[in-house]
């Protein structure tokens, strides 16, 4: 968390108007090469989303209900949230890869 935290199983920003948050790693069993994220929450146009398929050394933008191939392929997954407006909050994250 950069200036950011879960409070109640929402993801916001703790304070000011900018901040991100990165997730934990997910091994996968093969390298990872496409993805589909699913965001559900309030202003979710101020929060942009990028994915790293290399265990965060490179990462790719991606959209809301947008599937993409990555470029950095690997086996170990993060998602990146970064935020750009205090009145967004995201209540539910998940991204769906092959």
């Amino acid at each position: 968390h950069t200036t950011t935290q879960i409070i109640n199983g929402v993801l916001k920003l703790a304070s000011g108007s900018s901040g991100n948050w990165v997730s934990i790693p997910k091994t996968a069993s093969s390298n990872i090469s496409k993805c589909y994220l699913i965001a559900n929450g309030e202003t979710l146009t101020g929060a942009t989303f990028q994915v790293s398929g290399d265990n965060g050394v490179n990462y790719q933008s991606i959209n809301n209900k947008e599937t993409i191939n990555l470029t950095n392929t690997g086996t170990s997954l993060i998602i990146k949230v970064t935020f750009s407006n205090a009145d967004t909050q995201i209540d539910s994250l998940s991204i769906l890869f092959k």
